[in-house]
């Protein structure tokens, strides 16, 4: 009884809306959110029909549609996942997400439906698109136990409720378990610091809120899960009695790591955008004096006077040098500024590796480095641009040897494979690795750990996977060497 009761105020206490039906139609839950956004009282409608109440008993409007997407649920079993609506209500328009889901028995009777709803009018209105989609999506729900667990099991944000006194877990929902790494089976009715042990939070706000037995309203918060770093979007609420009598605590995250990522892929493109435009200005303005310079050069090679004077020709041999390096720097500059679109047709990664490994094969003996390859002979065509690709594998081959050039141990290894849908191409060294530091902006313009290096290599390469609908990512480990991973879709 104490548990039901203790699920029922975790469902009064969400922060959505939520309202449930028997399978004729009839209200069975109203919470206290659902409440106050349609100006309704559980007590006054518990029992009534939803379309008596709202539609005067009406399902369907002039054009054979159903009046409401919970009718349709409840008839149909036609289920609404985040799904958008515009409602005027109180000679106000407001904007609602919403999901509504089928109740049944373990033996496949329908039970009834509910609805869960927000309203992101404000939301909306402020940060748009992205903003609300970052905003945590809480759906559950129902009076009785096993309801309440059905609904708390089936949405797409984590759920954990404690024993606030004794600090014993007392709910874990499936997203619960799959965001922190836990089993519901092994938590429910253990220690939350032995469950959590290998889970930190880093957010004081959180903690000094929860100190204060204060409600948390989407606090954003650092987690580390194992070796994982995760950021959530916290709601946290304390369900007591009374003043001096604190029952438990609920806190509902939704993991937004992935659209965290988005937001600084976007920052990334508008920034390397405005990079690239100066580049390519700067790139016209030195290349057009340096072709005036490398003609006087040549001029003066061709000098009879000056063939003669072994010092002289040194020096404009060193000049000519010069000019060329500059030139295949400015050529990267515009590469980088202004990349050619790829002309794609379908090829054979394994066949392009081959060849691109034979292009280092001679500078890998020189180094003393050992070249092995591993490839897999199931790999389909994929279809991209093979000069491209090219590129970027010998962009990546030749780096991996460059940083085993103080290594004991020189092992270049080559892979190619297949995981969700795409065909991988690995590039391993055995070098001195990478600092953390340094990894995050290795596709960065201009950041080069190599002494003479000019940091567009990797940013030409980076551009390129983008305009495949590709990946580029690193791993690394000081001491013990990188790899370099590349992703393409085999469809």
């Amino acid at each position: 009884m104490q548990e039901a009761t203790f699920l029922k105020r975790t469902l009064e206490n969400l922060p959505v809306g939520l309202i449930v039906l028997d399978r004729k139609g009839d209200f069975v839950f109203v919470n206290r959110v659902a409440e106050t956004l349609l100006d309704i009282r559980s007590p006054e409608v518990r029992g009534k029909g939803f379309s008596d109440y709202f539609f005067h008993g009406e399902k369907y409007d002039d054009r054979g549609h159903y009046f409401h997407p919970l009718i349709e649920t409840l008839e149909t079993g036609k289920e609404y996942v985040d799904a958008v609506a515009w409602l005027f209500f109180n000679k106000q328009i407001r904007h609602y997400v919403f999901s509504t889901r089928r109740l049944y028995r373990d033996d496949g009777e329908v039970l009834g439906a509910f609805i869960s709803f927000r309203d992101i009018t404000e939301v909306s209105y402020r940060e748009e698109e992205l903003a609300a989609r970052e905003e945590s999506q809480q759906e559950v729900w129902h009076l009785l136990q096993r309801q309440s667990e059905y609904i708390l099991s089936h949405i797409n944000v984590g759920v954990i409720a404690l024993d606030w006194n004794k600090g014993i877990i007392t709910t874990v929902n499936k997203e619960a378990e799959r965001a922190l790494g836990i089993s519901a089976k092994e938590a429910i009715g253990k220690l939350a610091s032995e469950i959590l042990a290998h889970v930190t939070v880093k957010s004081n706000d959180l903690f000094e809120a929860l100190s204060h037995r204060m409600p948390v309203e989407a606090a954003e918060a650092e987690v580390t899960v194992g070796d994982q770093e995760k950021i959530f979007l916290v709601n946290a609420n304390i369900v007591g009695e009374d003043e001096n009598q604190t029952g438990g605590l609920i806190i509902v995250f939704h993991d937004i790591t992935e659209l965290r990522k988005n937001q600084e892929i976007v920052r990334r493109q508008e920034k390397l955008a405005s990079i690239g435009q100066l580049a390519a200005g700067m790139a016209h303005e030195i290349r057009n004096p340096l072709t005036s310079v490398k003609g006087f050069v040549q001029m003066l090679e061709n000098n009879k006077d000056l063939q003669t004077n072994e010092k002289v020709r040194e020096y404009l041999s060193i000049i000519a040098g010069e000019i060329n390096r500059t030139n295949r720097i400015i050529s990267d500059f515009l590469a980088f500024a202004r990349p050619r679109k790829p002309e794609t047709r379908q090829c054979d990664l394994n066949n392009l590796l081959e060849s691109a490994t034979a292009l280092v094969e001679s500078t890998c003996l020189m180094n003393g480095v050992q070249l092995s390859r591993q490839l897999d002979a199931g790999l389909p065509g994929v279809w991209i641009d093979p000069n491209q690709i090219t590129q970027v594998i010998l962009n990546l081959l030749n780096n991996a040897i460059d940083a085993m050039k103080e290594s004991d141990t020189k092992i270049l290894t080559v892979t190619t494979g297949q995981e969700n849908g795409c065909a991988v191409i690995r590039v391993i060294d055995t070098g001195l690795g990478i600092a953390p530091g340094d990894l995050p902006k290795l596709c960065t313009p201009f950041f080069s750990t190599k002494e003479n290096g000019t940091g567009l290599g990797l940013s030409i390469s980076y551009n390129i996977m983008r305009e495949h609908s590709g990946t580029l990512l690193f791993e690394s480990k000081v001491g013990a060497g990188t790899t370099a991973t590349l992703t393409l879709p085999i469809n």
